[in-house]
């Protein structure tokens, strides 16, 4: 059974290896421009090697550690290759990077541990067990809603519609949440 992916989007390819680092971890380490390790005591480790099309090694090298409590969970990615920015998120563990040139954007806890991202046009959410997350899609903090499990969202257009754990309704703006303003449903 193959224990690595590797994604294509524009002129990048992302490799993730959920089950450990990889067996050439050293030698790829060494040829980056930027490794970034995190937490790599912790029982739970995956690797993300970034690199080019047509470059034989990656240029980023992110490892990451995921606690005991959030073990089993799955890491996740999803770069925005027009900008070069690459958001990942694996149990408690939310980092984002751009690619030209590469540097750590930003670094965060995930509220209740990291679920998936997904993209809105202009907006980046993420999806955590205790809330729903926005950013820009160069990396920007927009906007947190915080909710009880187990909680639900949908996109519609530029409207965003989530139900918490209690069954309340909520709808609100995509691109400044709650605060901006749609009465619940």
């Amino acid at each position: 059974m193959p224990r690595d992916v590797v994604i294509v989007c524009g002129d990048y390819s992302i490799e993730c290896t959920p089950s450990g680092l990889p067996e050439i971890y050293d030698q790829l380490r060494a040829r980056a421009v930027l490794t970034e390790e995190i937490a790599l005591d912790q029982r739970d480790l995956c690797c993300f090697p970034v690199r080019r099309s047509g470059e034989p090694w990656p240029f980023l090298i992110v490892a990451l550690g995921c606690s005991t409590a959030a073990a089993g969970l799955s890491p996740g990615a999803l770069l925005v290759s027009r900008l070069g920015t690459l958001f990942l998120g694996y149990g408690e563990r939310l980092v984002a990077y751009a690619l030209l040139p590469p540097a750590k954007l930003w670094s965060a806890t995930a509220p209740g541990n990291f679920r998936f991202w997904e993209q809105h046009g202009e907006v980046v959410l993420l999806s955590a067990g205790l809330a729903l997350e926005a950013w820009s899609t160069a990396g920007e903090k927009l906007w947190t809603w915080p909710a009880a499990a187990p909680w639900s969202h949908h996109v519609r257009g530029e409207i965003v519609e989530c139900t918490d754990g209690a069954g309340r309704a909520q709808r609100f703006p995509l691109r400044t949440g709650a605060r901006g303003g749609l009465a619940g449903s």
